[in-house]
């Protein structure tokens, strides 16, 4: 019967496994670099001191789950962002979260105040009569309109 051969190994050198990305070495498993089998036997072929270590999936996952657990204590909660806004001022901003969504997302800080946004979004389609969006959309309107005039005076000098 033929033997089945992991898709994942870790290398281990001079009892120290290597870590992702050729940044060192480690005695921990849970930091070890994930290689592709056939990579690591490739690397092997260069240096006969290193050891190759198929990796167990799911063996591997409750390894990192574990650790994840150990130290999850140790995260440091973020304050809540919380926002108080004007019917014009919700509108405006609300009009502008789809256009820099994609850009902000992989941003720390603008991911929290996008969520903070977006929590507030449901808050404001809730809260906010369609008398007070008529009353922001026509102060939208007419900040749109003088933005229009003072452009077309700066034209003209």
């Amino acid at each position: 019967m033929a033997e089945i051969k992991a898709k994942y190994s870790h290398i281990i050198k001079d009892g120290y496994y290597y870590r992702q990305r050729s940044q060192g070495y480690t005695q921990h498993k849970y930091e070890a670099g994930i290689f592709l089998t056939s990579d690591a036997e490739d690397h092997k072929k260069h240096c006969a001191e290193l050891h190759i270590v198929p990796i167990d999936i799911d063996e591997h996952n409750e390894m990192i789950r574990e650790h994840i657990r150990e130290v999850e204590p140790f995260l440091i909660e973020q304050e809540e962002i919380s926002l108080r806004l004007s019917p014009f001022t919700a509108l405006t901003i609300l009009s502008l979260v789809d256009v820099f969504k994609g850009r902000m997302k992989d941003i720390p800080e603008c991911a929290r105040i996008m969520t903070a946004i977006e929590e507030y979004q449901e808050q404001v389609t809730d809260t906010i009569s369609m008398e007070q969006i008529k009353d922001a959309q026509v102060e939208k309107d007419i900040f749109k309109a003088m933005n229009n005039i003072n452009d077309d005076e700066d034209e003209q000098i």
